[in-house]
C-alpha cells in the first residue's frame, strides 16, 4: 500500500469513498444529512489536492482505498491554549477494505505529519452512531475532549 497526497486522477475513487460515506450518514442521521447524486463536488476536489489537503492511501493497482481530509490550523483564544493541530475532516476506507488497517495507516501517516511540522496534536470529529470508528480513535490514543449535542425542534 502507498499512501500519498492525491492528484486529480484520484477523482472518482475518492468520490466513490466519499458517496459510501454520505449514505452512512444519511442512515444514521436522515434528519441532518440528505442523498446527494456528487458527494464531494470536482471543484471542493481540486482545491484539496491543490492545497494538499487530501491524502489517499491506494493498492499496487493504484485503486484508492481510502482518504483523510484536513486542514492545518492554530486554535487561540483569550481563554485557551495557543495550540497547532492538525484537524481531519473526514477519514474513510473503501466500505471493502474496512477492518484491514487501512485507517491505522493513514492516522500513522497524519501523525507523523504532525510531528515533522512541530505541531501540537491531531483532532477530528466522529458520528455517534460510528461506533467501529470511534473504537479504532480510542484504541489508537485519541481521548474525548467534547461532546456535540443536538436538540430537534
Amino acid at each position: 500500500m502507498n499512501i500519498r497526497y492525491a492528484i486529480k486522477k484520484d477523482y472518482l475513487g475518492v468520490e466513490n469513498i466519499m458517496q459510501q460515506v454520505q449514505t452512512m450518514h444519511v442512515f444514521w442521521s436522515p434528519d441532518i444529512y440528505q442523498k446527494v447524486d456528487i458527494a464531494m463536488p470536482k471543484e471542493t476536489f481540486e482545491i484539496l489536492v491543490f492545497q494538499k489537503q487530501l491524502i489517499v492511501a491506494e493498492d499496487e493497482n493504484h485503486q484508492i482505498l481510502g482518504i483523510v481530509s484536513f486542514e492545518e490550523k492554530q486554535k487561540q483564544a483569550i481563554h485557551l491554549v495557543k495550540r497547532n493541530i492538525i484537524y481531519i475532516h473526514v477519514i474513510a476506507i473503501d466500505e471493502k477494505y474496512r477492518g484491514q488497517g487501512i485507517g491505522r495507516q493513514l492516522l500513522d501517516f497524519m501523525k507523523k505529519m504532525a510531528k515533522d511540522k512541530h505541531y501540537d496534536g491531531l483532532e477530528l470529529s466522529v458520528n455517534v452512531h460510528n461506533q467501529k470508528a470511534k473504537s479504532m480513535y480510542e484504541n489508537y490514543g485519541f481521548e474525548e475532549k467534547s461532546i456535540h449535542m443536538n436538540l430537534k425542534l
